[in-house]
Parts: structure tokens; C-alpha cells; sequence
């Protein structure tokens, strides 16, 4: 269980995550979600030149972890820090791929510098970056134009994640979207004009169902708005 973490809005006001997400959803959001037969199929099929990559890795554990963390960047926009928690279907199937043995995951990430080590370099082996300060300021001009359309934090959330995958940048820490998500609101409250909360007429199963997808939809104002489309997993160099 997470418990309730406390964020400023950078406004000076404190904000509970217990505000915007259960402590469920907040475990959801860092964690693993059960992928789909399709999303097996398309994020966990390694390319010849995938696997040279992670056999650079030494030993059995590194191959098998650094193989997991390739696949689940392209499907989630960031990677859970447990990566020894991995979906069964996952590891089964890069196992067999790698001929390494499912156990072997285990081991890995002992040493949390060593996965993030990892991350780092299979985020420009893949062309992804991370958010730093211009990027930041990018995202909050982005999420201050969503916050005048509605006033929805969940929503801003997914709309931030959207962002961010369409954009090829690792998801930050939930809190640190969050702090943002809080800081666009305020700062639209002030502005005139502000918009009404809408939902998609679009049917069917959300396009921001990715990194979120157990999350409910479970009023208007938290249903999916235009934005972005979500990327496609890049080709390989």
C-alpha cells in the first residue's frame, strides 16, 4: 500500500495525491498492468537487433532485466522501479526468446543504480529522453492550456502522460506530473474564460489506456479529451 503523499501545487497550497488518486490508483500508476494478448504480442517481440542489444548486459539476470525494461518503455512511458515484478506472460515469453531462465529476473536490480544505469542507456538506445528543465516548461505550457479547457486533475494527469509518450520522454514520479497538473490549474483559475469539463463522443476504450487503463473513467469530467495521439513503438536503428 502507498501511502498518502503530500505535493505543492507551486502556488504555495499543499495537495494530498490522496486528493486526485486512491492509494489503488496510485499503485496501479507505478506498477505493472496485465498487458493484453495484442500488447504481448506488439511491445514484447524482440527485433534481431533488440537482442544483440541486451545480450551486451552481463550476466543472465542483466540480460533478462534489461530485456524487460526495453519492452515496457514503448508500452507504459516509463518503467515500475520492481522490475522482478513483470507481468508472468512477460517474463515467460522474453525467457524463451533469450533462453534464459524466468528465475533469473529475480536477481535483477539488487543494486538500484545498476537499473537505472540500464534505463538510461536503453532510453538512447531507443531515442527516448528524460524531462529536464526546458521540457518541464514545455509540459507546463501544455498542461495550462488543457487546465483552461477543464478543471479536471485526473484528467490533466492522463493528458500530461499522453504528452509525454507522444513526445518520447520517460515518465517522471507521479508526484511530480501531479505538482504540475496543480500548478496549471491555479494558474488558469485566474484567467478569464476558462471552459466546462467535456468528455470524448468517441466510444469504445480510451486512447490513453496505456500507462492508466485500470484507472475508471467514472464521470464525465474524467473522461478522455482530444489530445496527442499516443506513439507507436519506434523502429529500431
Amino acid at each position: 500500500m502507498f501511502s498518502s503523499e503530500v505535493f505543492s501545487s507551486g502556488e504555495g497550497t499543499l495537495v494530498a495525491t490522496r486528493e486526485v488518486f486512491s492509494e489503488d490508483e496510485l499503485a496501479q500508476l507505478r506498477g505493472f498492468p496485465e498487458p493484453a494478448r495484442a500488447e504481448l504480442i506488439r511491445y514484447f517481440t524482440l527485433a534481431p537487433a533488440d537482442e544483440a542489444f541486451v545480450r551486451k548486459f552481463r550476466g543472465q539476470d542483466n540480460v533478462l532485466g534489461a530485456a524487460v525494461q526495453l519492452c515496457t518503455l514503448p508500452w507504459l512511458g516509463f518503467v515500475p522501479d520492481d522490475v522482478a515484478a513483470a507481468p508472468a506472460a512477460v517474463v515467460a515469453r522474453l525467457s524463451e526468446r533469450l533462453g534464459v531462465p524466468v528465475g533469473a529476473l529475480r536477481g535483477y536490480g539488487a543494486r538500484e543504480q545498476t537499473r537505472t544505469d540500464h534505463l538510461r542507456e536503453i532510453a538512447g538506445y531507443l531515442g527516448w529522453r528524460t524531462v529536464d528543465g526546458p521540457r518541464w516548461k514545455e509540459l507546463e505550457e501544455f498542461l495550462f492550456a488543457r487546465a483552461m479547457e477543464h478543471d479536471s486533475p485526473k484528467l490533466l494527469f492522463r493528458q500530461a502522460c499522453e504528452y509525454l509518450s507522444s513526445s518520447r520522454l520517460v515518465r517522471p514520479g507521479v508526484v511530480k506530473i501531479l505538482e504540475r497538473v496543480a500548478a496549471a490549474r491555479e494558474r488558469a483559475g485566474r484567467r478569464p474564460g476558462r471552459g466546462s469539463p467535456r468528455c470524448s463522443p468517441r466510444g469504445g476504450r480510451p486512447s490513453w489506456t496505456r500507462c492508466w487503463r485500470s484507472i475508471p473513467c467514472s464521470a464525465a469530467r474524467d473522461c478522455p479529451g482530444s489530445g496527442p495521439a499516443l506513439s507507436r513503438r519506434p523502429r529500431r536503428r
